[in-house]
């Protein structure tokens, strides 16, 4: 590298790789980095070495920094240790204490060093598109666009296993993709929908204004087009979104990714490719306007859409692939149901700045010749409701802690302007104020329009949703302070057993072949993972590694809205509707010396796919020390 040259793509997602492989080792395997600690320096018993790293930033939260990372021999000698080589060591550590042969990993090796060799490619499109200009896209088009490096916390965010570099190029939203859909019909008897379809399209369209979308309506049903003036029943609402393709008489259209329809094609065998023979399924090619990938890659959004499309796709990304099943569309469908027959209504009096967006609508190929007669084929797609038009300035939360090596970077290559903390300190510039406190305002109101309506919806209404980085999204307004709150994936949904009653009552028979209603100790569990864990620790160790907060005085603000929440002694408590057995989960999260977490590490090289098998046991779970425990007043 030579004088104001950037480093190679490769040296920095390599640098990225290998930082969140050492955070995730760290977590998993319990190893707590004292206060004023320099170097970290942990063995590798399956190998017989041990890796030294020194410590530029140390997190409470883990979201630690590093300098340089050396492989120490049994000897003494250091050499270099790149993200492959550490990789393969810590899988090689992983299956080694499990009793498996050293091949067992491989797989999981693989996608590790696919997600690396992904962000490098990411980052070599956006220099290249750096060169060039355009129109800017939307503001919630550029937030899910923003994700470059993936999960602080997963060994293998960017993988995209079975796609090539091409395909990405396209469907990628890191790399600006779109594309039109592909387009089937099919015969009814190959068929299966949602039963809402014949009552879709009450809710009204967004007018796109920020105020307003922090005033519209949660779950409820289908939005109609804008400025129509009727209801769209399901197959008229999909062929309205296909551009007015020719559909045989009597057929259903429904959409598909166009990467799964040539992978389902092209087969020449299975489901799909009977059904097209035998012509129950016809091809429609691709059609219709662009659509935009979302971070989830298998949604997609376009701004004058009122719906988005979560579409079934058979890569593998991060640990599973991610073919929609009949159960999970059902799922989402009751969700919707519920919270349109009143179970959300304690939550929206109490927090009406808080939104859970529906997936009302469904549509799947099946076959019914064969003996899982409704099983999915790859040929699914469920229909959410889409809040956001093209002056909404949703972001989700992953966009704004992910690091950013694509617009910024240190001496070293990294990146440490992340979203969130450029925000505040570009607005403690303009105004002559201390960042730090302007952290601690930002965050109080991303505390009171996120965090504590997700607690709340657990606490009185018995529900517990995932609500990690990916799945929340906050409204901002122009100077990037956070008005309103979403969650959004009608699959990460978990009724307690205690609240079973009240959702029955609603909707006799809501439960019937489900994955809907757990033990509530389950619930609490996955609670405090999704939404603590990886969501609000997310936050604060961003803002503490960039330099823009102390972790600790935030860590504060977090501890006060729990007592606050867990206090059966406050004017607005009304203790007979918070269940004590639910009020132990706010007290859990102050006094527990250790917090549920999972292990993506783990669970990577475990093979776990975690949208199959029972739900308790599809991810690996290990204990941490709870960071919640070193707040400041």
């Amino acid at each position: 590298m030579t004088g104001g040259e950037p480093p190679a793509a490769t040296d920095v997602a390599d640098d990225v790789a290998l930082e969140t492989l050492l955070r995730c080792w760290l977590r998993e395997a319990g190893i707590d980095l004292p206060p004023g600690a320099r170097t970290a320096r942990f063995e590798l018993p399956a190998s017989g070495l041990s890796v030294r790293a020194a410590i530029s930033h140390r997190s409470v939260c883990g979201w630690h920094r590093f300098g340089p990372v050396e492989l120490v021999s049994p000897g003494g000698e250091p050499s270099t240790l790149d993200a492959g080589l550490l990789a393969a060591l810590l899988v090689r550590e992983v299956t080694a204490a499990r009793g498996l042969p050293a091949a067992a990993g491989t797989e999981a090796l693989g996608r590790m060093i696919d997600s690396a060799r992904r962000i490098a490619g990411h980052l070599e499109a956006r220099r290249a598109a750096g060169t060039r200009t355009g129109q800017r896209p939307p503001p919630f088009l550029a937030a899910e666009q923003a994700s470059v490096s993936g999960h602080p916390f997963h060994p293998a965010a960017q993988s995209r296993q079975g796609a090539s570099d091409r395909a990405m190029a396209v469907y990628s939203p890191e790399r600006a993709g779109s594309f039109a859909l592909h387009w089937f019909a099919a015969h009814p008897d190959a068929v299966a929908t949602s039963g809402t379809a014949p009552r879709l399209g009450t809710a009204v369209r967004r007018s796109g204004d920020t105020a307003a979308t922090a005033r519209r309506p949660a779950v409820g049903s289908m939005p109609e087009w804008e400025g129509g003036h009727r209801q769209a029943g399901l197959a008229e609402l999909l062929a309205d979104l296909s551009g007015g393709v020719d559909v045989p008489p009597g057929y259903l259209i429904l959409p598909a990714h166009p990467w799964q329809a040539a992978e389902l094609t092209g087969r020449g065998e299975g489901a799909a490719a009977e059904l097209l023979a035998d012509g129950r399924l016809v091809d429609l090619g691709v059609s219709g306007p662009r659509w935009y990938p979302t971070t989830s890659l298998r949604t997609v959004w376009r701004p004058d859409s009122p719906v988005m499309l979560k579409l079934s796709l058979g890569l593998r990304i991060t640990n599973s692939r991610r073919v929609l099943q009949l159960g999970e569309l059902r799922l989402a469908e009751m969700v919707s149901r519920l919270f349109d027959a009143g179970l959300g209504d304690p939550l929206a009096a109490r927090h009406p700045a808080f939104h859970l967006i529906g997936e009302p609508a469904w549509v799947a190929v099946t076959h019914p010749d064969r003996p899982a007669a409704r099983a999915a084929i790859g040929l699914e797609t469920a229909v959410r409701v889409n809040p956001f038009g093209a002056t909404d300035r949703a972001v989700c939360l992953s966009a704004l802690v992910a690091a950013r090596p694509d617009l910024a970077a240190d001496s070293r290559g990294r990146a440490r302007a992340a979203m969130l903390p450029v925000l505040l300190l570009r607005r403690a510039e303009r105004g002559n104020e201390p960042v730090e406190d302007l952290a601690v305002s930002w965050f109080e109101r991303y505390l009171a329009v996120l965090v504590a309506p997700v607690l709340d919806l657990y606490l009185r209404c018995g529900v517990g949703v995932e609500a990690h980085l990916q799945n929340t999204l906050l409204t901002v307004d122009a100077d990037g302070w956070p008005v309103a709150g979403w969650y959004r994936d009608s699959q990460g949904y978990y009724v307690t057993a205690s609240a079973a009653a009240s959702a029955q009552h609603l909707i006799p028979g809501c439960a019937d072949g489900l994955d809907l209603v757990f033990d509530d100790d389950l619930v609490a569990e996955r609670v405090a993972y999704y939404l603590i864990i990886n969501n609000v620790l997310a936050v604060v160790g961003a803002l503490g590694a960039a330099g823009v907060a102390d972790e600790h005085r935030l860590l504060g603000r977090v501890r006060a809205l729990l007592t606050r929440l867990a206090d059966p002694a406050r004017p607005d408590q009304e203790p007979d509707r918070v269940p004590a057995g639910r009020l132990r989960l706010a007290h859990t999260l102050l006094t527990a010396a250790t917090l549920p977490c999972k292990a993506n590490l783990r669970t990577c090289v475990d093979g776990r796919d975690e949208l199959t098998g029972p739900v308790a046991t599809q991810s690996v779970y290990v204990r941490i020390t709870n960071p919640l425990l070193e707040a400041a007043p």
